[in-house]
């Protein structure tokens, strides 16, 4: 009993032994007081409960007990302003551009005008992330509100996630616990949170704990509420972050093959089981192919494919080999890269795993082994099994491990290798509530001291990372704003016209404002010719260039106001043999999900073209006629027009091209297909009786 407080000290010491920094906004002192509050509020709970039924008030103080640490987890969010996290500005923009579209009334808005020069966000990005914010914005959240509580939510998922799996696999409650505190704490977790600012990466976090139980489950044999699971939480995943999936379908290789080895040992048949786990890939991946087949088969009319191409080297954006237990904290803002930028201690994000983490997952890695369990106690693996799993992924996310990956399939376009500590957390997080079991069995009133005592080694260890690397300066209601220097500069835009505007930093709160950013924002999603005429990795384009795409306005960095810029009309008409000339006249109107353009009497023949993005999906028609495909005309959107036209209208459609149709059919299909097994399952005990 002795080896685990010896290890916790020992990495509280190296902890202490390598910190180094100060963080730019610290964890303020009623949220220390808090987690402090909870944790201990943790512990008497357990001490009280144990593992005996639970009636209506103990689950609702269990409920409420997770609640909390899921808010302590999220504290930094609960304050004024918000963090100045990498990715901030870019999901701001997207909560208020998505839902700025449903009030347009596309209630499911494949769409977007007012991203860029429009693209179709949620077509491309996973859509869960935004969708989950629509409720909050129904009751008048601002997009900084929506973030807030998206933040909340998910580090709420992560606590209850972490207990329930633990539980599942077979952990008591105390050991449940500790998963759930490891699984908010974590401080990869946190960086996620408050310097990243990573939505989706911190949603899907939330998902991963009933992910891997369900496929331990699935593995040693058991079907039912099993493979549900299992298809649920993969799908949610896939809806919710597909890079974070796509590590999973490697990294968790090592727990199901250890499933299934068991299972043969036990002379159970290992087919079935296969089977079963198949079928769960296939449904999933029908249930959901209305999303993602289009992203698969557009690809190329998107610059994702450029990101992280097969063969590219992405070892070079690994960790270094002590960085998981350096306790580095930051000073300034900025994210790290390369390898040789880590020399600058202090300014960019520290890839601290964790001292505290890893003395547990090692304290996983030596748990003895367990008594023979009742036959009704649920069959979990061997912490050991888990810890390796953590190990194999740390090693993985840190150089020289990550050279491993370069030029894997799929597995390389990941992009960061440390993003691997995502799933390191959550085997760390499980590995550690059942290690917490085995080393108590033999002295059970021990279980809840040990209890105590890894809580507050893992709160003291990540107490910092509470705070955030700096925050964006109060304002009110952080509407559209530049910034001069470190000074917020509100600007003031009308609010009668669409107008397009460059390097603004967040969107504004009020949903009437007809803005969209032109530039800088998911840049990945735009067409691969405008991304490079106009997207992030360009060059700034010039003010006439700026000008042909429709910008209105130029922000410059450090510089209080705008740079009002003369833009060429939104709809612009070339007749036959002729070059483009503004109409002056014409009359255009953004719809849900299109655009229709009112020209003058007597037009002659010619293309008209507007100042939105093309892609497939775009069709149009003339006067009332049948839809015909869009035209492109430099990457915009145009359309051809005989003599005398009036109305031009273009739509973007959910099953053009044909592909699109088809993935929706098979979506449906399979949907209905599973609410049929689901009902047959539910009524075929009754029947039976």
């Amino acid at each position: 009993m002795w080896l685990w407080p010896c290890a916790l000290a020992l990495a509280v010491a190296l902890a202490v032994a390598t910190s180094e920094g100060a963080m730019g906004v610290a964890a303020s002192p009623w949220g220390l007081a808090a987690l402090g509050a909870v944790v201990a509020a943790l512990v008497v709970l357990v001490l009280r409960i144990g593992d005996a039924d639970l009636g209506r008030p103990g689950r609702l103080a269990l409920a409420l007990g997770l609640c909390a640490l899921g808010l302590v987890g999220a504290q930094d969010f609960l304050r004024p302003g918000i963090p100045h996290g990498h990715d901030v500005g870019y999901h701001l923009w997207a909560l208020w551009s998505t839902w700025r579209c449903v009030l347009d009334g596309a209630l499911y808005p494949l769409w977007n005008p007012y991203l860029g020069l429009g693209m179709p966000l949620l077509q491309f990005y996973s859509p869960l992330s935004y969708v989950s914010a629509w409720p909050a914005q129904f009751l008048g959240a601002s997009p900084v509100q929506a973030l807030a509580v998206l933040m909340v939510g998910g580090q709420i998922l992560c606590a209850v996630s972490a207990f329930a799996a633990s539980r599942w696999l077979g952990a008591s409650r105390a050991a449940a616990v500790l998963a759930a505190v490891v699984m908010v704490l974590a401080p990869y977790h946190l960086l996620n949170q408050t310097f990243r600012v990573a939505l989706a990466e911190n949603l899907a976090l939330g998902l991963l704990p009933l992910l891997l139980a369900a496929t331990w489950k699935v593995g040693r044999g058991e079907r039912g509420p099993a493979a549900w699971v299992l298809g649920a939480s993969a799908a949610a995943l896939l809806l919710t972050h597909v890079l974070t999936l796509i590590a999973m379908l490697f990294v968790a290789l090592p727990l199901l093959v250890t499933a299934l080895l068991q299972a043969r040992r036990a002379g159970e048949a290992i087919p079935d089981r296969l089977a079963v786990l198949g079928l769960c890939m296939l449904l999933t991946a029908g249930a959901t192919a209305a999303w993602w087949l289009p992203v698969v088969v557009e690809v190329q009319h998107t610059a994702v494919s450029r990101l992280s191409r097969p063969g590219r080297a992405i070892s070079p954006l690994a960790a270094t080999a002590l960085e998981p237990v350096q306790r580095r904290l930051w000073q300034r803002y900025g994210i790290r890269q390369k390898i040789g930028e880590v020399d600058d201690p202090g300014r960019f994000m520290p890839m601290y795993f964790g001292c505290v983490l890893l003395a547990l997952v090692l304290l996983a890695l030596c748990a003895p082994p367990r008594r023979s369990p009742a036959p009704a106690q649920p069959r979990g693996p061997h912490p050991r099994v888990l810890a390796l799993s953590a190990l194999l992924c740390l090693a993985l996310a840190v150089d020289p491990g990550a050279r491993l990956l370069d030029g894997m399939p799929l597995l390389g376009r990941i992009m960061f290798p440390w993003r691997l500590y995502g799933p390191a957390t959550v085997f760390a997080a499980l590995a550690a509530g059942l290690a917490l079991d085995r080393w108590s069995e033999k002295r059970a009133g021990l279980r809840v001291p040990m209890l105590a005592l890894a809580l507050l080694a893992v709160a003291w260890d990540s107490s910092p990372y509470l705070g955030a690397a700096a925050r964006y300066p109060e304002h009110d209601g952080l509407g559209a704003v530049a910034f001069a220097g470190a000074q917020v500069v509100p600007l003031d835009l009308p609010r009668d016209r669409f107008i397009r505007v460059e390097g603004l930093l967040l969107p504004p709160s009020d949903y009437d404002w007809r803005l969209a950013k032109s530039r800088r924002v998911f840049p990945e999603y735009m067409s691969v010719s405008l991304r490079e005429r106009y997207g992030k990795i360009s060059k700034p384009p010039s003010v006439a260039v700026s000008q042909g795409y429709h910008a209105s306005f130029r922000v410059h960095p450090g510089r209080r106001g705008l740079q009002p810029l003369e833009p060429e009309p939104f709809v612009s008409f070339r007749p036959e043999g002729a070059s483009y000339k503004g109409l002056a006249a014409a009359r255009w109107q953004h719809e849900a999900q299109g655009l229709s353009v009112e020209l003058p009497p007597g037009q002659v023949a010619g293309n008209v073209r507007v100042t939105e993005a093309w892609f497939p999906g775009w069709m149009a028609r003339v006067d009332g006629g049948p839809w015909r495909r869009a035209l492109r005309s430099r990457s915009l959107l145009a359309a051809a027009v005989p003599d005398g036209v009036r109305r031009v209208e273009f739509r973007y459609f959910a099953s053009r091209p044909w592909y699109r149709g088809l993935a929706i059919g098979l979506s449906l299909l399979t949907l209905l297909g599973l609410a049929g097994a689901l009902s047959r399952s539910r009524t075929s005990p009754s029947r039976s009786s």
